[in-house]
């Protein structure tokens, strides 16, 4: 038995991008400041939780209240769904993500959970648009949850170990960001990189197994090991 977690954009879900934005319109409309100087990768937590939390305090000097994270979600909800009826070729899958993830939710090898950065409502959407389905009581750690993607991934884990007590074999995680690289040397896990652009940033870090799709099942699957 093995243990897989997937995070979400840029990982299945090829919307790194659109994401960035939407968050940081919903941003602007919800705190009534500029944010165009700013890029969601510049955080200490690159979670929705962490970057609405450290930018504000950047902004405004004070943490968001209650009322104002809540807000946020709404509007971040609300800008995916604008964006998306819009643009609706800008929400979609990695090559291969949604046939290769329903392989492993149906391999009896594999374990599967998501650890995402976003809120739930966001990631969500996105899977949804990307013609990605969860299965009911999926192991899935989310912004939500915790802060940190640190605490995010052992929520994600901390679910697995209770749907699979039996001591897996092996535990992996697919992602695509430089933050995904941290995570994983601080918690010891394994990454298998995910580099949908082709940028080269996950190898230049010293990553050693880098995907660019899933079109190879084979292939990715010999990754996996």
């Amino acid at each position: 038995m093995k243990f897989i977690i997937f995070d979400i954009d840029g990982t299945l879900t090829n919307t790194t991008q659109v994401d960035d934005d939407c968050f940081l319109a919903a941003y602007q409309e919800t705190f009534q400041v500029d944010t165009t100087d700013h890029y969601c990768g510049d955080f200490k937590h690159v979670t929705d939780w962490g970057i609405t939390e450290e930018l504000t305090q950047r902004k405004l000097n004070r943490l968001p209240t209650e009322a104002e994270y809540a807000q946020m979600i709404l509007n971040f909800e609300q800008q995916l769904i604008r964006t998306k009826s819009e643009h609706p070729d800008w929400f979609h899958e990695v090559p291969g993500a949604r046939i290769f993830f329903e392989y492993m939710l149906e391999h009896p090898e594999y374990k599967v959970a998501l650890a995402t950065g976003c809120w739930e409502v966001s990631a969500l959407f996105k899977l949804n648009a990307a013609g990605i389905t969860l299965p009911e009581g999926i192991a899935f750690g989310h912004s939500n949850h915790e802060k940190s993607r640190e605490d995010i991934t052992r929520h994600a884990l901390k679910q697995l170990r209770k749907q699979h007590p039996e001591e897996p074999e092996s535990i992996v995680y697919l992602g695509d960001g430089i933050w995904d690289f941290h995570t994983c040397n601080n918690l010891g896990i394994p990454l298998i990189g995910v580099d949908v652009s082709g940028n080269g940033k996950l190898k230049e870090l010293g990553v050693a197994s880098v995907i660019q799709d899933y079109l190879d099942l084979g292939a990715v699957l010999e990754v996996l090991g």
